[in-house]
């Protein structure tokens, strides 16, 4: 489990109370997941972030089998090429239900790196959107039990108010109307959120909807947005979570402003 393990000093030191675990024990709970192979509750599919390749989803697949069972049904979703939010959200909800089609899965559990998480929201609960924010008629929602979501900007992405050199980083600006959209069709049945705190592109205090908290870690001194995949609490959480087992070692708060 070395690809999880950054060197202790370039996380930053901020302790979370609702994420007690030290680093030490943090790292005995991924050898005994490792050491100990049990299936996902329910197949996962990992959804990537903005015109991310679908590289970044199979590292984290990858990392979760060695984490839960290295057989685990599991499938990765990429739009990379796609800057228009309607055009994302179609694109993701073909792949999701053509891979649920292929293997027979009746129900998953939907993990989103980054903007994925919002085009996870999007599909669980009212299928595709357009870029209008409008429901395309005859888009069922995907049948997730369980949205699981990383360093997503579900309150609009810092960096979204400054930089948007498409419509879909429009979209990612807070207060956009595809936000609001996306507030408005309801949560999935099941929604946790994860950030580290340092992320200079979304903010762990945007990383959740409104009225609800994140599961916040310390993360690290440069490019904590990008390392969140790579985060060992952020990881282990998940993992615990998909493989149905307790207790989970962190509970959504209100994350501080850094």
């Amino acid at each position: 489990m070395s690809i999880l393990i950054m060197p202790r000093w370039v996380h930053r030191g901020r302790h979370n109370p609702a994420f007690p675990q030290s680093d030490a024990e943090v790292r005995d709970v991924l050898s005994q997941l490792a050491g100990r192979a049990c299936a996902p509750v329910r197949p996962v599919i990992v959804l990537s972030g903005y015109h991310s390749p679908m590289a970044q989803a199979e590292h984290l697949a990858a990392t979760l089998r060695g984490l839960t069972h290295r057989a685990a049904p599991m499938a990765c979703v990429s739009y990379f090429a796609a800057g228009r939010m309607d055009r994302i959200i179609s694109s993701a909800r073909a792949q999701v239900m053509r891979a649920m089609s292929q293997h027979g899965w009746r129900e998953v559990d939907l993990i989103g790196i980054s903007m994925g998480g919002l085009i996870a929201r999007a599909l669980a609960s009212g299928g595709a959107l357009t870029a209008a924010c409008g429901r395309i008629d005859g888009a069922a929602p995907v049948n997730a039990a369980r949205v699981l979501t990383i360093a997503s900007p579900h309150r609009g992405a810092r960096l979204a108010d400054w930089v948007r050199p498409d419509s879909a980083a429009s979209d990612l600006r807070a207060g956009s109307a595809f936000l609001q959209s996306l507030d408005g069709h309801g949560l999935p049945r099941e929604l946790v959120c994860y950030s580290p705190l340092g992320d200079t592109w979304v903010g762990a205090t945007r990383a959740s909807p409104r009225g609800m908290g994140v599961i916040w870690t310390p993360g690290v001194w440069v490019g904590s947005h990008f390392a969140a995949t790579w985060d060992m609490r952020i990881v282990a959480d998940v993992a615990v979570r998909l493989r149905g087992e307790g207790p989970c070692l962190g509970r959504p708060s209100e994350a501080p402003c850094d």
